[in-house]
């Protein structure tokens, strides 16, 4: 039997962050723009700052050892980008593509980690958050491991 995620259940950030903590966290971050075919970030980059995608949609994607691409998600509005390099000060583990033109929120990875020790109610989001990915990932794994 394949395991099968469906990607409108999969949570964003945003989704269930009170509109005060939203607000504090738009008072911090940068607005950013990126063209159509822009790379964000590569894999193996310092880690200096997340991102959350208000617009567009990004390919995450990593290369094979071998040759080719392997897309691992497309983000889109509500995503964050760069939250595990922001946690573990580790280089980026993938690439990451504008798909579309993407309007986004820039925070340093200290911004970031200040604004999760100011607001529990992000924190246990971002934690829902890794959950449901690590979920999605196992079923991926499950699928395309038989």
């Amino acid at each position: 039997m394949k395991a099968m995620v469906d990607r409108r259940k999969v949570p964003t950030f945003l989704d269930g962050l009170a509109l005060a903590d939203l607000q504090s966290l738009e008072k911090t971050a940068i607005p950013k723009d990126f063209p159509a075919g822009t790379t964000i970030f590569r894999e193996g980059d310092r880690s200096d700052h997340v991102l959350i995608v208000k617009g567009g949609r990004v390919k995450i994607a990593t290369l094979r050892r071998g040759g080719g691409e392997i897309v691992l998600a497309e983000r889109g509005p509500g995503d964050i980008l760069g939250e595990l390099s922001a946690l573990d000060g580790r280089p980026r583990s993938a690439d990451a593509v504008a798909l579309d033109e993407v309007s986004a929120l820039s925070l340093t990875t200290d911004e970031f980690s200040d604004y999760l020790r100011r607001t529990p109610s992000a924190a246990v989001r971002l934690l829902e958050l890794l959950t449901s990915r690590l979920r999605q990932a196992d079923a991926k794994f499950v699928e395309f491991g038989e």
